[in-house]
């Protein structure tokens, strides 16, 4: 009971077979693809990696009419204070990237009409976010078996917020089963149990089958079934922006 309880096999043995051949936990996984992008960047020393950078990505999309979000050229310098906090500990000094800082700044982005009407009041922004492969590497490495071909959509899910959150990292993740044809949500995931430390992981399963979620836990509407407008397009949009600003990198 104890091993189903924290969502594990029934055996340690299964387990560990899993845990070593069949990952499904998110450490895991992104172990793998860390290990999977250092050694394609190592191998091809291609210039793609060099969009991990998120202004240098940025600066790509525009010269490629790839949509973005809008970056602020005004003002030069943010400067942002605590209410309270004394002693020159409130005050963060914000130098715009356009204007020779590190700094990205941009107008908060709010949820249209329709993704609202999934979503409890007061929720973050709740983006969309699809994974794409490519072969791109194989060519780079002089593989002459294998032409250069488009990128493909291998998953999307849309990341519902949960009421109150700042950001769409605390959310359920619901499915688009058929992201390249069709709007229509699947069910979903929760990853909350990722982040939970001390207390707060107490009864917390290491992994959560994946599809054990049907509605969002601060409405109870039932997403399965429902459309969320834009979602193929977006998987479209990421496989072409994928072939055009980074085709050496074999997951993005």
């Amino acid at each position: 009971w104890w091993r189903k309880w924290h969502g594990l096999e029934d055996s340690a043995s299964e387990c560990f077979g899993r845990s070593l051949l069949a990952p499904t936990d998110w450490f895991q996984l992104w172990r793998l693809n860390c290990r999977l992008a250092s050694m394609t960047s190592l191998a091809t020393q291609s210039k793609d990696f060099e969009l991990e950078d998120k202004w240098v990505f940025i600066q790509n999309c525009l010269e490629k009419k790839i949509p973005v979000t809008p970056v602020m050229d005004w003002p030069v310098t943010l400067v942002a204070k605590d209410c309270l906090e004394e002693g020159g500990m409130g005050i963060h000094v914000l130098k715009n990237v356009l204007h020779g800082g590190r700094w990205i700044l941009q107008e908060k982005l709010d949820n249209c009409d329709a993704v609202k009407s999934l979503l409890p009041s007061e929720a973050p922004l709740s983006t969309m976010r699809v994974l794409t492969g490519s072969h791109g590497a194989l060519a780079d490495l002089g593989v002459a078996s294998v032409a250069r071909s488009k990128a493909h959509t291998l998953a999307t899910v849309w990341r519902a917020g949960r009421q109150g959150a700042s950001t769409d990292h605390s959310c359920i993740m619901v499915t688009v089963p058929k992201c390249k044809s069709s709007d229509v949500l699947g069910r979903a995931s929760s990853s909350a149990h990722w982040y939970a430390r001390g207390w707060k992981s107490l009864g917390m399963p290491v992994s959560t089958k994946d599809g054990s979620i049907t509605a969002h836990p601060d409405t109870g509407l039932d997403l399965e079934g429902k459309r969320l407008p834009g979602a193929s397009e977006a998987a479209e949009l990421c496989e072409r922006a994928h072939d055009m600003l980074m085709p050496g990198v074999p997951l993005a």
